[in-house]
């Protein structure tokens, strides 16, 4: 009888490990099939000593924008940008952003992390950036009080305020204390700071793995867990170079070939009408 208590209890328990798995565990995908679902939303061009560049399309008159469509929230590895576009969790998540002239274009690696820009802060705005060698126009400043709040364009300071606020603005980071575990030193604002600041509580996320791109969010956990597709990319940064050159180069192909059986079978109708046509007045 013991034994068989035993044995079910060890059955829900992998059970439950199993029912875990999905959420708890990251897959491993080629890159392609971030480059699938990236396709509608930008174009990729090859910019010398770089490589590819995915640049995203912009619905305005005015150049497309990072980092001024979404909310800051806070998790276990620190601030994390949960933007609104449909491409976020990959491009603000895997590889960085860059402006090349006048736009931002995204660079693709394989590693996930959540924390890849720099923050800074004065006593009333704070801000951040993923360029290298930033200038003024680079930097994202807001206030302070708006750091938790969804941001909009409007939220952010002009370039003649940047002037002004960046000479004064200090490196950002926090210590972050898990219980049982070490402290880990995180980049931006300290929680405790904006608690005083908004009188609002922080909710600290932990991140959980969705199995699949757009899987929904599973109902019986609380809302302190964040779900994120963020598999792990088979290929290295120059991998991933390589696969978008052949992906571009056989979609480029694909569209040719329709194209091309396209053109095919209208000149096959044209002709098959021509030949009813004459055989209708040989009548």
């Amino acid at each position: 009888m013991r034994s068989f208590f035993c044995g079910v209890i060890l059955g829900f328990c992998f059970l439950a490990q199993g029912a875990m798995e999905p959420y708890t565990e990251r897959g491993v995908i080629d890159f392609d099939q971030f480059l699938e679902i990236l396709a509608p939303y930008g174009e990729w061009e090859k910019v010398e000593t770089i490589g590819w560049i995915y640049f995203p399309k912009s619905n305005q008159e005015e150049s497309w924008v990072p980092y001024q469509q979404g909310q800051w929230v806070y998790t276990d590895w620190g601030w994390l940008w949960r933007g609104r576009e449909p491409f976020a969790d990959i491009c603000y998540e895997y590889g960085g952003w860059r402006r090349i002239g006048e736009r931002w274009g995204w660079i693709p690696d394989g590693n996930w992390d959540p924390a890849r820009v720099e923050w800074r802060a004065t006593e009333q705005f704070c801000g951040w950036n993923q360029q290298v060698e930033a200038t003024g126009k680079d930097w994202f400043f807001i206030s302070k009080t708006k750091l938790i709040q969804s941001l909009k364009k409007e939220d952010f300071l002009g370039c003649e305020e940047l002037e002004k606020i960046l000479p004064k603005a200090q490196p950002s980071q926090h210590i972050l204390k898990i219980a049982n575990y070490r402290d880990f030193v995180r980049a931006g604002l300290a929680p405790k700071e904006m608690v005083a600041l908004t009188g609002q509580n922080i909710v600290r996320h932990t991140i959980m793995n969705l199995p699949e791109w757009n899987a929904p969010r599973p109902e019986r956990y609380e809302e302190r867990y964040l779900f994120i597709y963020r598999p792990k990319i088979a290929q290295d940064k120059d991998g991933i170079q390589r696969r978008i050159e052949s992906w571009l180069t056989t979609g480029a192909s694909k569209k040719k070939r329709d194209l091309d059986v396209i053109s095919s079978t209208i000149i096959e109708e044209s002709i098959q009408q021509t030949v009813e046509e004459v055989k209708k007045k040989r009548r």
